[in-house]
Parts: structure tokens; sequence; C-alpha cells
């Protein structure tokens, strides 16, 4: 009797069953190829590559925290005392793990959860060995749990940006090969620098004390240690000249600059792209010019993250912040005019501005600030382009424009007693506080709702009264979800580095510990920004000694081998945020 012939419908099944199988098999091959991705779609392989990073380097860290990873969970034995949270013991099953993380992605998580507590316990002292730890007290469980949440924080963070988001804040020696680019702007137009209409609308000096008015005003004091040869400095580069004239043009019509034959100091412009605007910031070099000068005074409380701290917030009383911002600030700021000779800027001549800027002779002669006359061979004649407000690269303008701002603020009724600041008490209570960072203000209340916009509304009179232009399209208006000196406010309640600065902070620590070499220049813009969050947790920072040695000199722009036991690594792991 033939076999009975096998019904239709099961050979469907057993395709469908394939195709589900080679589909499963196509996804966790895409998965684990995933983790090659200098931008993986799942994040989570990031964090599985600072932990391969850790457990490679060479030096005290990396052997410690091989040594801790080999650890076999410690199931057996008499808990940890209750009050002692050192030594930490590993994570271990699912103690922390998130609801509804896939196991695969458990495993690489939890390993780097273990890293934390790796570097945790390598802070702590640990000796490198699993004799001193112990199973989890409630206290270490809860301790492990905080771990695990603000871990998870962390990766949401880094899932929530973009590549976009990410490559405008990466230096170029992170995004290009070969050796360190000079720190000249790619891509200058004259039209992308940000100029104001009219420069030197507000006179900063009687703000300042009397006697560094006199000072100011008087530059054989302000640069009476000057050396000889300020006046000689690097020249443009010939590409960029044509453009170059065109915004000196530009400046010269906004009265930001004059012209002058003779100088006694000066340096080269470069020029930074803004974040989030295709518009240029303009800075000049005056290194030399400033180490020439009488060193300025600290800028009064100025604001930084250090001081978020201290301001109470609960999800019942939201913290609400309003923001004012100048507009190109320091074009705002006259300089007295017996400085102006000391800022100059690489020199264009006569026929250039004439053909190329289209001004009249005429008009030249009116910019010139010794009033002399534009006379010789129009070709050859150098005008050196000199400030006629405060320059941002002289190691003054901080100093003038954070006090210029506070006064601004003083007129608007924000008093002194209730400033955020460092160098100063914190504000009692829970009444409105203010925070100034050169051109910068931020109010803050835990108050009513418009309560921060009130204040706002006044210190707007006060600006206009000063005739001090603002960025109205920077306002911000009593936002519980704002940007404060680079810190994220977040739904009122916490402060934290914005996940665009965690995603760039990651990729920089792990394009150093992958290369193995970098110049003390270029560790020194990551350790710069990693040290600004940081001051939301002052403690982290004293875990950089190594890494403060190797960028002793932070102009060295030489690469060479990174020391095996820097700490760059660890202080990734630990992401900064309010605690």
């Amino acid at each position: 009797m033939s076999a009975m012939p096998r019904p239709q419908h099961w050979v469907g099944r057993e395709r469908s069953r394939a195709s589900r199988s080679a589909l499963r098999r196509r996804l966790w091959f895409r998965h684990r190829s995933d983790r090659f991705s200098v931008f993986p779609a799942d994040r989570i392989w990031l964090l599985a590559r600072i932990c391969t990073a850790i457990v490679s380097r060479s030096g005290c860290y990396g052997a410690f925290a091989r040594s801790f990873l080999q650890v076999d969970s410690v199931a057996g034995g008499a808990p940890a005392a209750p009050r002692d949270h050192f030594p930490l013991a590993p994570f271990s099953g699912d103690l922390g793990r998130p609801h509804g993380m896939l196991t695969m992605r458990w495993r690489l998580f939890r390993d780097f959860l273990n890293c934390v507590v790796a570097g945790l316990n390598y802070l702590y002292g640990m000796p490198m060995t699993s004799s001193s730890l112990r199973r989890h007290s409630d206290g270490q469980c809860f301790v492990l749990r905080r771990i695990a949440d603000k871990g998870l924080d962390f990766l949401n963070r880094l899932e929530r940006v973009s590549e976009s988001e990410t490559m405008v804040l990466m230096p170029l020696w992170a995004t290009t090969t070969g050796p360190p680019p000079s720190p000249v702007s790619a891509n200058f137009k004259a039209c992308y620098v940000d100029v104001a209409s009219c420069s030197g609308s507000c006179d900063p000096l009687p703000c300042l004390e009397g006697k560094v008015q006199e000072l100011l005003i008087h530059p054989d004091e302000l640069f009476k240690s000057a050396p000889p040869g300020l006046n000689k400095f690097e020249s443009l580069n010939v590409q960029d000249r044509f453009e170059y004239v065109l915004l000196v043009t530009r400046q010269l019509r906004a009265n930001k600059i004059g012209l002058a034959y003779d100088i006694r100091g000066g340096g080269q412009t470069f020029y930074l792209t803004k974040k989030d605007s295709p518009m240029l910031r303009e800075v000049w070099h005056g290194a030399r010019v400033s180490a020439a000068a009488v060193p300025p005074p600290c800028p009064p409380h100025l604001a930084s993250p250090s001081v978020f701290p201290y301001l109470e917030a609960s999800d019942s009383n939201k913290l609400r912040v309003s923001q004012r911002d100048a507009r190109t600030y320091f074009d705002q700021l006259v300089l007295p005019a017996e400085l102006s000779v000391w800022m100059a800027r690489p020199p264009v001549s006569l026929h250039e501005l004439v053909e190329v800027g289209g001004l009249q002779p005429h008009e030249v002669r009116a910019c010139m600030i010794d009033g002399g006359a534009a006379d010789g061979d129009e070709h050859v004649l150098s005008l050196f382009p000199v400030a006629k407000s405060w320059p941002m690269g002289f190691s003054w303008s901080s100093f003038v424009g954070q006090s210029f701002l506070l006064s601004v603020c003083k007129q608007a009724g924000l008093e002194r007693d209730a400033l955020l600041a460092s160098d100063i008490p914190t504000p009692p209570g829970t009444r409105p506080s203010f925070a100034v960072a050169t051109d910068d203000v931020m109010i803050f209340s835990t108050g009513p709702a418009g309560t921060t916009t009130a204040l706002a509304a006044r210190l707007d009179d006060a600006m206009a009264r000063a005739n001090l232009t603002k960025h109205e399209g920077k306002d911000v208006n009593d936002a519980t979800d704002a940007i404060c000196v680079g810190v994220a406010l977040e739904d009122g309640v916490k402060f934290a580095a914005p996940p665009s600065r965690c995603m760039s902070l990651l990729l920089l620590v792990l394009l150093l510990a992958e290369r193995g070499h970098a110049s003390p220049s270029e560790v020194m813009q990551v350790l710069g920004t990693l040290q600004w969050f940081d001051l939301l947790l002052r403690l982290k920072l004293s875990v950089y000694d190594v890494v403060y040695k190797f960028t002793a000199d932070d102009t060295d722009r030489i690469r060479r081998r990174l020391p095996g036991d820097h700490t760059i690594l660890g202080s990734a792991e630990l992401p900064p945020n309010d605690p």
C-alpha cells in the first residue's frame, strides 16, 4: 500500500518555519556586525567597546579591571556589613536588569555595569584580589540598582542622539587622518562671519573700579613689560585674502575696527563654526599681546555647572529658567581708543579696500584712527585693521564683559544676594536666583509659573536702557527643559550632560584608546570638556592625575604614545550627571 501524500499545509508550515529561522539568522548577523560600526544602530555596542578598551589597557587600572571581571558571583558566605558599600562585588544574575531587556543585550549591559563597579572599587583602593568580596548586603543591592539606573540613563542618552548632531561637536583632528591640523577654520567665507550691525554701542568702563579704569586707558601701564616685536605676527593665507578683505570692509562699516599705519601689537584671526548655525565666530589670536599685558582679575562671579547641584527641585516644585543672550556681545563693548593700536590684525592695502571691498578713498581716510591720510602707492601701502571693540581673544575681555553684564543685571533689580556663582555663598531658601556667564543670563525659580518671565522682562528693559542688543532667537521663557552653560536642565528636576555631548565624548575617548597616540593638545580638548561636566560632581576631578601630567603643556601638538594608565576611559564610563 503506497504511503499517503503529505498534506500541503504541512509543507507551507515548514517553509514558514524555515523563513523565520533564516530571518532570525539574518537579524542575528546584522546585530553582531553592528558592533563594528562607528555609530551602531544599537548603542549597547558602544558600551561594550568601552569595556573592551578598559580591559585591554596595560596600566594598573587595566590589570585591576581584568582581574575584577574574572571574579565569579559571590553567592555564599556572610553578606557585607550593612554600612559597608565597598568593596562591592560585581553584578550577577538579573540584579539590576531593566524590564524587557533581551538576554543578549543584558549580558553586554551587565559587563558595562561591572566595569563601572570595577572603577569604583579601584578608586576606593580595593586590593587586586577577590578574597575581600562578600555577598551583597541590602545596602549594596540598593547601590547596584542605582548604578544600573544611571547606566540605563546613559544608554538612553546615547540612543536619543543622531550622527549629525554628534559630528558637529567633534574636533577636526578626530574626523581626519594624518598630522594634526592647524587651528584655522576651513571654508572661510566673509558673509558667514557674525558681525554686529553697529559695534561699540556700550561703554563698559564706568562699571569698573577706578584703578582698573585708569589702567585700561593708560597702555604704557597695562603693557609696561611688553617685549619688542609684538607688531610682527603671522600674515594671512593667500587663498583667504579675498574673503578677508570683504570681511574687513564689513567690519569697517559696522565700526568694529578702524585702520592704522603704525601699530604696537597684533595677531592673526581665525574663525570657529557656531553650534547649530552656519555662521562663524571670529576670534583674535591675542595670546602674545595678552601675555605682555598686566594679568587681569578673574571674571567676577562667573557661572559654571558647579553651582547647579545646590539648586533644589522636585516633581512637585520644578525648576524653571528664563535666559537672555547678548548678540555678538564683545562687538558691542567699546574699547578704549588708547588700546586700539595694540589689537591689530593682518594688514590690507588701499587698493584692495577700494577694488575688492568697494570703499571710496575718502571712506578709507575716515576710518583712519590717527586721522592720517591714506597717501602713497595704493598697491603696497599697508593699513592695519585695529579693534575698536573688545576683541574675543584678549585676556581682559572676559573680565570686562562679565563685569558689564553684572551691572546691567543690577539695574534690572537682580541683586548680588540672589547670584549663583562658585566664589560666593549660595542664595538661601527657594527665592529666585540668577547666574551670569559672560554674555548669557539665566534666571531660576521653583516658584509659580511666570516668575522667571517677569524677572526676564525687567532684564530686557535694563538691556535696552544700556543700549545692549539681545539675541531674540535665543530667548528662553520659564522653561523646564533648557541648556544652561552647556548643561541640560531636564524636566525641571535635574541637570546632566546633553545626549549629543555624551555621544561625542564617548566616541572621542574610544578614538584615543584605539589610536593609542595623541598630542597633549588633543587630549586637553577631551579632558577640558569632561572636566566641565564633571563640575556637576566635583569628586570626579580627582581621577585625572596621570592625564594632568601628560597635558602639562597643552600647546604641544606632537603626537606621542598615551600613558597606559590614563584614566579618561574610566571617567567616560562614569557618566557626568547631577548626583
